[in-house]
């Protein structure tokens, strides 16, 4: 698979502006049961969890103490001297956490974050055995402990950095006695405890309102830690927020087919139905319009200079023939529709270039078609480049980025969300 070093930074954001929305009424059903059928329980042999709350639930999850809900695809605490929920699917010894944990009292000391290899829970005192590692906004650190028996014992504590103040992604990474916590994607803090070997994981806030987003572990066996490709990979197989599409799609239920399009345009529809004329099966119909956009769109360079891009619609870069990677996410996305095929929008960073880190934010489609989502990333295939306000066709065609295997994708896309858009 070819790097592209001319992707679309910073353009992703600008996809919520537009209008897309699912089309037909075939396939919904279908969705629902090919989403629950792919939350598979192992992958690579490794045990693992995920859940962004998209699906305004949290299923999975057991409350002990605090008033827990779900909005805006978090999952939400209020203010109570003591709140406590545990995910009950698995359970961990070695393994890696992470979520994003955001904090809204720094008035007053506070502990906000996670417990792990947790047992022994007390449904009617707050009482537990196991760690927790907790932020304190108020006195700037970061804290380590246990506990046992409903008595808490500190083991390290260490400042937090200045970019911590008002939010944090917090990760953990337990192997045996060892525990080494991170921040902001930078590992910050290790200690050694060997008091408790295996549990469930879990949120906790005291003295605190709380948000937490996208939390996800995986186990860490032989102490083998999964590369990062194998991580997303993992993320992209059983990612909860595909739940929170289902939720979107029963919504839409409601919508006529032609107001499940982005556009109600005779002449796209028209077009779409004769460039697939003949082909036989969604799939192929699926890659003979892959081809046409990749070749027939031109990334809009110009859009660095002038700071914006001027097209987004699916009928303005239907018609204009440049735009940004949103543009093109739109236009397949649309067209795909009008065959009847389920398409989605998918946003997160990627790596383009020489180090192995995600950047940006991009835009890309999956499908699904014939029982299994396929993958699919216009931008990335298309050499095509308006600059200067000139058209300047490469005249190649890559396929690098249609239906990749989601371990290869994984080694430069990253998911962070799922998007179906009504129309305005």
């Amino acid at each position: 698979m070819k790097k592209r070093a001319i992707l679309s930074i910073g353009m992703a954001s600008a996809v919520l502006m537009g209008s897309f929305a699912m089309a037909g009424e075939t396939g919904i059903s279908t969705i629902t049961e090919a989403v629950n059928v792919s939350l598979e329980e192992s992958v690579m042999g490794i045990k693992y969890l995920a859940d962004d709350f998209s699906d305004l639930n949290y299923d999975g999850w057991t409350s002990y103490f605090g008033k827990w809900s779900t909005d805006n695809g978090d999952i939400y605490v209020s203010n109570s001297p003591e709140s406590l929920i545990i995910n009950d699917q698995e359970i961990f010894s070695d393994f890696y956490m992470e979520s994003t944990v955001i904090s809204y009292n720094s008035y007053s000391p506070s502990k906000v974050g996670f417990v792990f290899r947790a047992d022994n829970i007390n449904k009617n005192k707050y009482k537990y055995d196991g760690y927790y590692v907790s932020t304190d906004l108020h006195n700037m650190k970061l804290e380590f402990g246990k506990f046992s028996k409903g008595k808490s014992v500190v083991i390290g504590t260490k400042v937090l950095p200045d970019n911590a103040k008002y939010g944090i992604f917090l990760g953990v990474q337990a192997i045996g006695d060892k525990f080494v916590f991170s921040i902001n994607h930078e590992d910050f803090a290790t200690f050694t405890d060997s008091t408790y070997k295996l549990g469930k994981i879990g949120l906790v806030s005291e003295m605190a309102q709380a948000d937490f987003d996208r939390v996800f572990a995986y186990e860490i066996k032989d102490n083998v830690i999964p590369s990062k490709a194998e991580i997303n990979a993992l993320k992209y197989i059983k990612d909860n927020s595909k739940k929170g599409f289902l939720k979107v799609l029963e919504l839409n239920q409601k919508l006529g087919p032609t107001d499940r399009l982005a556009i109600n345009d005779q002449e796209l529809i028209a077009f779409t139905n004769k460039l697939v004329e003949g082909v036989e099966g969604d799939y192929n119909k699926a890659q003979t319009i892959y081809k046409w956009v990749i070749e027939n769109i031109y990334y809009d360079n110009d859009s660095y200079t002038r700071k914006k891009v001027l097209y987004y619609s699916p009928k303005d870069v239907y018609t204009e023939k440049f735009t940004s990677c949103n543009g093109y996410s739109n236009l397949l996305a649309t067209m795909l529709n009008i065959q009847g095929i389920p398409t989605i929008l998918v946003e997160g960073p990627t790596d383009y270039g020489k180090s192995y880190e995600y950047k940006g934010s991009h835009v890309w489609n999956e499908a699904y078609i014939d029982g299994r989502w396929v993958i699919m990333d216009s931008t990335w295939d298309s050499y095509n480049r308006y600059e200067n306000s000139e058209f300047h066709p490469m005249n190649k065609m890559f396929l690098d980025y249609f239906d990749p295997s989601i371990e290869e994708f994984s080694k430069d896309h990253k998911i962070n969300s799922y998007f179906i858009m009504t129309p305005k």
